[in-house]
Parts: structure tokens; C-alpha cells; sequence
């Protein structure tokens, strides 16, 4: 399949795609891509027509504005998504939450950290593996182990959602920070979160992943 390249040797893919799956992998390989995408190379990828590509491209524009990410495209170049940092993280986690139930993700983090594979699921999850690759490297087992251990200290309960949630951003961070990305947040909004009475837990969980990742997490 044209796709296994791209997302490597242990993923297991098929190629018949709905609608919404098109839109779902379209999405996952502008966000991760770091140079235009021509309609010819991205019906090449999803293995159907230059036109289908265009039409599923517009929902995928849609998409992107209700999350404040420009799709722009130029003759010649191709398609490329504009976003700020902060639009491009919440657009990762969005994709990832509409293109997996809980109980998928949670086996595909799983797997992931483990190592084990190929995976097997039903149905054509191109793009969910597509946006898990972004922190392969990451071991998403040891951070959920470092959220649990802090807010077991703290007398704080995570549901499986807000796990799943926690640790996704995390990963998310820890990736964009190894790459050179600035993470800021606005001061009114760290503010209003400093008079939480989770922000020292926070904390507790940022000094962790300094000193796991040797990162300067915010």
C-alpha cells in the first residue's frame, strides 16, 4: 500500500477508506508534514482520484478554520496548513479524540510504548498511526506512570478520559519542545490557572518530565 512507507514496516493498513477516514488521514498528513503537499502526491497516498482528494480537502479546510489553522494552496507548490503552536496541538489531540474511541487509543498508546506489533485493528486507522508517529518516540507508559505517581502524592483521581487526555498532551509537548517549538501560555489565562488548586500538581508533574526528558517544560 503506498501509505506503508510512511507509516512504517510494523503498521498493518487498509486501503479501502470512507469519506470521514479520507478527511481523518488527509488532516494527520498536513499537520504533520513540514512542506506543501501537492493534490497528485496526496491522491497517490490515499490511493484515489486527484478530484476526490480536492473535494475531501474542503472539509478538511472547514476542519482546520473551527480550530483557527489556514489551509492554503498555490499552483505549482501544493497544500500547507498555517497554525500557531498552540492551534496545532489542539488540532493533533481534536484528530486523535474524533478518530479513536477511548478504549482503541488507549491500546494504541499502550502498544506503542511497549513495542509490541504489528498492530491489528479493524477497520483503516491510517490516520490515528499517522499522528501517533509524531511522538513515537516517546515513551507514553512512563509518563502516564509519572502523571499517577504525582497525583497519586496529591490525593488527585484521573479517569481513564482525562488519562488518556493528560498524557497525549504531554507527549505532544515533549515532542514540539525536542523540536525547537516555543510553548507559551497567554498571562491571563496562567492567571486564572495559578488560583487552581491543581496548578502545584502541575507542577509537580512538569519538574518529573525535566528531569525523564530534559526538557524545559512551561
Amino acid at each position: 500500500c503506498a501509505l506503508q512507507h510512511e507509516l512504517g514496516p510494523t503498521v498493518s493498513y487498509d486501503c479501502s477508506l470512507s469519506p470521514k477516514e479520507r478527511q481523518e488521514l488527509l488532516a494527520a498528513l498536513l499537520l504533520r508534514s513540514d512542506r506543501p503537499l501537492t493534490a497528485e502526491e496526496l491522491a497517490d497516498r490515499l490511493m484515489v482520484s486527484r478530484a476526490t482528494v480536492v473535494s475531501d480537502l474542503q472539509k478538511v479546510r472547514s476542519w482546520f478554520a473551527d480550530r483557527g489553522i489556514s489551509l492554503h494552496s498555490k499552483p505549482n507548490v501544493g497544500y500547507y496548513q498555517e497554525s500557531s503552536e498552540k492551534d496545532w496541538r489542539r488540532a493533533v489531540s481534536d484528530l486523535l479524540a474524533g478518530s479513536a474511541g477511548e478504549e482503541h487509543l488507549i491500546r494504541y498508546l499502550t502498544e506503542m510504548s511497549s513495542g509490541s506489533g504489528p498492530w491489528r485493528r479493524e477497520g483503516p486507522d491510517g490516520g490515528i498511526m499517522l499522528v501517533l508517529t509524531l511522538f513515537r518516540e516517546v515513551n507514553l507508559t512512563e509518563l502516564e506512570k509519572i502523571v499517577t505517581e504525582v497525583c497519586g502524592r496529591n490525593g488527585l483521581a484521573l479517569n481513564d478520559s482525562s488519562m488518556v487526555g493528560l498524557v497525549i498532551h504531554l507527549a505532544l509537548a515533549i515532542t514540539r519542545l525536542k523540536q525547537g517549538k516555543d510553548i507559551v501560555m497567554l498571562s491571563p489565562d496562567l492567571d486564572e490557572i495559578k488560583e487552581s488548586p491543581e496548578f502545584s500538581i502541575a507542577g509537580e508533574v512538569a519538574l518529573a518530565v525535566r528531569e525523564q526528558y530534559k526538557v524545559e517544560m512551561p
